[in-house]
């Protein structure tokens, strides 16, 4: 048996300091309660947190480097078959077939040749190529895997590619320790592409040398990264998130970016990313695999999509759209070194009606959180939960989180 921590809610302290929430308690007990058990299914699906997250996320999907091959797997089970497709093998979807388990995850090994040498270089470019069928009609679909840590995007086509990484993420030589979390947080919120004044797409290494240091000396303890995932829609600034692993490539390589960090560390400052957990593309080339109905990360018919955005609404529900997830928060403080995350529209997580036209009006009644006519997306609620108790105890240091939320949810931010 695996031994989840229990945490102690103190609704005594809180209902003294919010006296409206006494008439609520039972109600906040129970949506603790299942955050409990979800964090014990968690715990116990793969023996551990660190298991479920690492071991059997970041260490297991994705392409994945063993002694003498590769190995690629891809949770998809909205589709019927599926083939991984490069510049390795011309892009013939019939080389290399993958085999698909009961849980619908799809895996493929690639041998190295009969030299000894990788069939996948480092730089060549790769993605899935996904059978599914739609309304009774079988077609093929060409996506970017979902774990994918490397992208690229073609200069005239703007079309994204997987990449296999030039060099291990993990390789580089950091210089300078995490700083302390600041007493106050002063925070920079910068996009690196607009980040200069010239009229071009700017990049991580404009913002490390010429940005940083006055960030700095203008007495900011930390530096808050905007569009920071891979989107292949610029003007999206960095909110319809097409590969959550990937740095966005057009800003350059990914050890600028751990560059930039190492640096602003080296001057003291913590390092923030916006985090867009709460809604994805819908991009079905570039950004998860999806079919018109729905796709194995996001709710089915209507309530998995965005009314206004456009974008899809992840089934926080699956145990393996929580993996994912999860597992993207890790990625981000070991392989980056970032200092924790704000949780963008954090409201579109909390409510089935995404605060969407007059649902987005609140006016501080406690019903509209906690009684029968709340439209609280308790899955979501207990996925924040989750975030922040991985960002407390599964990062390698406790990780900063601060939610973007609109409708001043009681006790959001409560420890």
């Amino acid at each position: 048996a695996v031994e989840v921590e229990q945490h102690k809610l103190s609704l005594d302290e809180q209902v003294s300091k919010d006296p409206a929430l006494a008439k609520w308690v039972s109600v906040i007990r129970r949506r603790h309660a299942a955050f409990q058990h979800a964090l014990q299914d968690v715990c116990t699906a793969d023996g551990s947190l660190h298991d479920f997250c690492v071991t059997n996320g970041l260490f297991y999907f994705g392409l994945q480097r063993e002694k003498n091959g590769w190995r690629f797997r891809e949770w998809a089970p909205c589709a019927v078959g599926a083939s991984l497709v490069g510049d390795f093998n011309r892009w013939d979807s019939g080389a290399h077939p993958c085999e698909r388990d009961d849980e619908g995850v799809f895996s493929v090994y690639i041998p190295d040749d009969e030299r000894g040498q990788s069939q996948l270089r480092a730089g060549s470019r790769y993605k899935l190529c996904l059978s599914m069928i739609a309304f009774g009609e079988a077609r093929s679909v060409l996506c970017v895997p979902a774990w994918a840590k490397c992208t690229s995007q073609d200069a005239i086509t703007g079309e994204i590619c997987a990449v296999v990484p030039l060099a291990d993420v993990d390789a580089y030589c950091w210089q300078f320790e995490r700083p302390k979390t600041p007493q106050s947080l002063r925070l920079y919120e910068i996009h690196p592409g607009i980040a200069s004044s010239m009229p071009h797409v700017s990049d991580w290494t404009h913002l490390r040398k010429k940005v940083l240091p006055r960030i700095a000396e203008l007495g900011y303890t930390g530096l808050l990264l905007l569009g920071v995932l891979e989107h292949g829609y610029y003007a999206s600034f960095g909110y319809q998130v097409t590969s959550y692993f990937a740095p966005a490539s057009r800003f350059g390589p990914a050890h600028e970016l751990q560059r930039l960090i190492d640096e602003a560390h080296g001057l003291g400052l913590v390092v923030l990313v916006e985090m867009v957990h709460s809604h994805a593309s819908s991009n079905a080339r570039e950004g998860l695999p999806q079919d018109e109905v729905a796709g194995p990360y996001f709710l089915p018919g209507a309530a998995g999509h965005h009314a206004v955005w456009g974008s899809r609404i992840f089934d926080f529900s699956r145990l393996e759209v929580v993996r994912f997830l999860l597992a993207n928060l890790i990625w981000w403080s070991t392989a980056y070194r970032v200092d924790g995350f704000r949780f963008d529209a954090a409201s579109t997580t909390l409510y089935r009606h995404r605060c969407l036209g007059a649902a987005g009006s609140f006016s501080g009644d406690y019903e509209r959180y906690f009684g029968s006519s709340a439209e609280v997306d308790e899955a979501g609620l207990i996925y924040l939960k989750l975030a922040n108790y991985v960002a407390a105890h599964a990062a390698p240091l406790p990780l900063i989180t601060i939610a973007e939320e609109h409708s001043g949810f009681p006790g959001l931010c409560v420890p």
